[in-house]
């Protein structure tokens, strides 16, 4: 596993192209009663391995990469309406930052977790179980500041309920957060791509510093209020065109034209998307929303995202081009890079009299010869019985 240390003061500060005033303040707690926990340890003891319903609290002793031992908490809701006949999802909530005055008591971040959480409330009729992991007590706030420290806790929490009954949909498991764990969930996107099949994180966003992709492509549905003092939007929507770049395998030119606005409950949704390709990459823009985002309008399309982009979610027949347009002059020849999702063939289903067209080592080569006239070449990528086309306009210059 790669070392990732997201740093929430430094993520802030260099999630963007552009400048970036981005300061992740305190997520706000909903003042409602605690819920009914279960206690493993005490007098109403649930035999090992099974999951119990309601909401419930577990202490785990985590390995750390140094050999070291750390007990992490989490709490998980059990629907009493789950049916284990059915594929059962798994979605991580991973909170955002709060904050708390040097030598005062850390809060728990995970206290007042209930079934009235409105992901509570999805996982009653969706057969989900939902996690509310708690993250550490860093100097001043307790958050997921660290990566490092926080990935062998999701793995524990991973290997704590595949070894449970009933037992998890593999191929459903899903992530997603608030500001701090917002980005923590765009982390585990890329560092864990193979466990999440899909992100939805809000009010967050992080900057790519390395630009490898992992072998699968995690896909990501984010949510950002236009009005976010804390998170800069300009910011949040270059990073997710670098992420639909960087670990899509898209061309950021190449969303998807014609989207519709949304109306949900009190915001207007504006989407960005990829698809067709490695992964799904969306953003969602909420003119009407600052860093507190009501996730009771948008837990809908969080969900429907999720359930969606599976794990074992097909590739599609991405073929992309960096230029669609070329102004050309006889005699010249010219290369444009193209680009595919993985396993697609690509051919030139068409080209125009008057060039010598091909394909070689991920580049369009053309030769415009002394008859080329205005036209246009047409690729074709081919997965599966699927295709997708992509076009090359050509002007005489």
């Amino acid at each position: 596993m790669k070392k990732y240390i997201c740093l929430l003061a430094v993520a802030a500060g260099l999630l963007s192209c552009k400048k970036d005033t981005s300061i992740y303040a305190p997520q706000q707690k909903e003042q409602v009663p605690g819920g009914q926990l279960f206690n493993p340890d005490g007098p109403d003891q649930w035999p090992d391995g099974v999951l119990k319903s309601g909401v419930n609290k577990v202490v785990l002793d985590v390995t750390m990469p140094t050999g070291e031992k750390v007990k992490r908490e989490f709490k998980y809701y059990f629907p009493i309406s789950l049916n284990p006949q059915k594929p059962i999802s798994l979605v991580f909530n991973f909170h955002g930052s709060y904050t708390y005055t040097a030598g005062s008591t850390p809060p728990d971040p995970i206290l007042n977790v209930t079934p009235q959480d409105p992901l509570n409330r999805l996982a009653d009729t969706a057969n989900i179980i939902t996690v509310f992991p708690a993250g550490t007590a860093e100097p001043g706030a307790v958050n997921w500041q660290f990566s490092e420290k926080h990935i062998p806790f999701v793995k524990a929490m991973i290997a704590f309920f595949k070894a449970s009954t009933p037992t998890v949909d593999a191929n459903r498991i899903y992530t997603c957060g608030h500001s701090s764990g917002a980005i923590f969930s765009f982390v585990l996107a890329r560092e864990m791509s193979d466990v999440f099949a899909a992100a939805c994180p809000v009010s967050g966003q992080m900057k790519l510093v390395d630009f490898t992709a992992p072998v699968r492509t995690t896909a990501v549905r984010a949510f950002n209020g236009q009005k976010d003092a804390s998170v800069n939007h300009a910011a949040a929507l270059d990073n997710i065109r670098v992420w639909a770049d960087v670990m899509g395998g898209y061309y950021a030119k190449d969303s998807i034209k014609g989207q519709q606005s949304i109306v949900a409950g009190t915001y207007t949704l504006l989407p960005v998307k990829w698809g067709n390709g490695n992964g799904n990459i969306e953003f969602y823009s909420i003119p009407e929303a600052d860093h507190g985002i009501n996730w009771n309008n948008i837990i809908t399309y969080m969900w429907e995202f999720m359930r969606a982009n599976p794990l074992n979610k097909p590739t599609g027949a991405y073929v992309g081009v960096k230029q669609n347009t070329l102004g050309f002059t006889p005699g010249n020849t010219y290369t444009i890079p193209v680009r595919s999702a993985n396993n697609v063939t690509v051919r030139v289903a068409a080209a125009p009299a008057g060039f010598n067209v091909s394909l070689s080592g991920g580049n369009l080569q053309i030769e415009a010869l002394a008859n080329a006239a205005n036209g246009k070449i047409v690729l074709e990528g081919a997965l599966n019985g699927t295709t997708q086309n992509t076009e090359v306009s050509l002007t005489k210059n």
